[in-house]
Protein backbone atom coordinates (compact mmCIF):
# COMPACT_ATOMS: atom_id res chain seq x y z
CA UNK A 1 0.00 0.00 0.00
CA UNK A 2 1.43 3.06 -1.13
CA UNK A 3 0.50 6.52 1.14
CA UNK A 4 0.36 9.58 -0.91
CA UNK A 5 1.59 11.81 1.86
CA UNK A 6 1.67 15.01 0.04
CA UNK A 7 -2.12 15.36 -0.85
CA UNK A 8 -2.55 14.66 3.15
CA UNK A 9 -0.26 17.45 3.85
CA UNK A 10 2.03 15.15 5.25
CA UNK A 11 4.91 15.75 3.38
CA UNK A 12 8.15 15.76 5.66
CA UNK A 13 6.62 16.72 8.75
CA UNK A 14 9.23 14.69 10.80
CA UNK A 15 8.03 12.28 14.05
CA UNK A 16 4.26 12.22 14.74
CA UNK A 17 2.24 9.58 16.92
CA UNK A 18 -1.06 8.01 15.14
CA UNK A 19 -3.42 6.65 17.79
CA UNK A 20 -5.36 3.26 16.91
CA UNK A 21 -8.09 1.83 18.05
CA UNK A 22 -8.73 -2.25 17.17
CA UNK A 23 -10.76 -5.36 18.08
CA UNK A 24 -9.35 -8.86 17.94
CA UNK A 25 -12.00 -10.22 16.52
CA UNK A 26 -10.98 -14.19 17.91
CA UNK A 27 -10.52 -12.75 21.81
CA UNK A 28 -14.04 -10.32 21.69
CA UNK A 29 -16.07 -9.03 18.83
CA UNK A 30 -17.74 -6.28 20.93
CA UNK A 31 -14.69 -4.90 23.18
CA UNK A 32 -11.87 -2.40 21.90
CA UNK A 33 -8.19 -1.98 22.52
CA UNK A 34 -6.21 1.09 22.22
CA UNK A 35 -2.36 2.08 21.21
CA UNK A 36 -0.64 4.76 19.24
CA UNK A 37 2.15 3.90 16.73
CA UNK A 38 5.17 7.05 16.31
CA UNK A 39 5.83 7.48 12.25
CA UNK A 40 8.40 9.46 10.40
CA UNK A 41 7.06 11.24 6.83
CA UNK A 42 10.37 12.63 5.26
CA UNK A 43 10.57 14.44 2.25
CA UNK A 44 10.48 11.87 -0.30
CA UNK A 45 7.12 10.51 1.15
CA UNK A 46 9.02 7.78 2.81
CA UNK A 47 6.43 6.57 6.08
CA UNK A 48 8.80 4.43 8.51
CA UNK A 49 7.31 3.49 11.80
CA UNK A 50 9.64 4.50 14.91
CA UNK A 51 7.56 2.48 17.63
CA UNK A 52 4.03 1.56 18.80
CA UNK A 53 2.49 -0.16 21.71
CA UNK A 54 -1.13 -1.55 22.62
CA UNK A 55 -2.61 -1.27 25.30
CA UNK A 56 -3.75 -5.09 26.47
CA UNK A 57 -6.52 -3.97 28.71
CA UNK A 58 -9.61 -2.23 27.59
CA UNK A 59 -8.34 1.07 28.30
CA UNK A 60 -6.93 4.01 26.73
CA UNK A 61 -3.42 4.17 26.37
CA UNK A 62 -1.06 7.98 26.17
CA UNK A 63 0.97 8.83 23.00
CA UNK A 64 4.62 7.71 23.40
CA UNK A 65 3.64 5.42 26.31
CA UNK A 66 4.67 2.19 26.71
Amino acid sequence: MMLETAKLGFNDVGDKYIGVRYRNRMISTTDYYYGWMKVNVSNQHNVSIKGFAFQNKKTAINAGAI
